[in-house]
């Protein structure tokens, strides 16, 4: 072979290795060690031994991750177990809390079940607010004054005026100018 200009051409099976012109202007690539069969055959038997090696570990291997799994599935099922009395815990405390407040406020069961709030104290305030905006305004009712119709502001055929159609009309007809 003939030098190409190439400084990472190694030579070739076909080549000669050594005592050539040729061999020695082209030098081995640096990052790797010459291709003779010596080299060759240990890289082989390094690759072999580390395969032996893995084949060896496999087994310890799936049984740790075996039993990681165990773990983890135990834990998990403690840690579900633990999420869910805690939900439980919530909703007695809650439940708890809201007969409380139907209990000292006179509301129905029902109508605090409706309120917003965490806390008895929430539940509370939120029921205080109910009760005052249900509680009547004054204690006495206001009636609306019935109309009188006819002229002097009594009405001469009493309540049986106001309702007859007729009179209404007639009366009317009399205000208009």
């Amino acid at each position: 072979m003939s030098d190409s200009g190439s400084p990472d051409v190694e030579p070739t099976e076909s080549a000669p290795a050594g005592g050539g012109e040729d061999a020695q202007a082209v030098p081995a690539d640096e990052t790797g060690p010459a291709t003779d069969n010596q080299g060759g055959d240990q890289r082989d038997a390094e690759i072999a031994e580390l395969k032996r090696q893995l084949e060896e570990a496999a087994p310890i291997l799936r049984a740790h991750r075996e039993a990681e799994e165990a773990n983890k599935t135990e834990l998990q099922k403690v840690q579900d177990r633990a999420a869910e009395l805690e939900r439980e815990l919530t909703a007695s405390r809650e439940a708890a809390a809201r007969a409380n407040v139907a209990a000292k406020t006179g509301l129905s069961p029902d109508v605090v079940a409706l309120l917003n709030g965490a806390t008895e104290a929430d539940l509370l305030a939120a029921a205080e607010k109910v009760k005052a905006a249900a509680a009547p305004s004054s204690p006495s009712l206001r009636r609306k004054p019935s109309p009188t119709v006819g002229e002097g502001g009594s009405s001469a055929g009493g309540e049986s005026d106001v309702t007859d159609p007729a009179k209404l009309a007639e009366a009317i007809r009399k205000r208009m100018p």
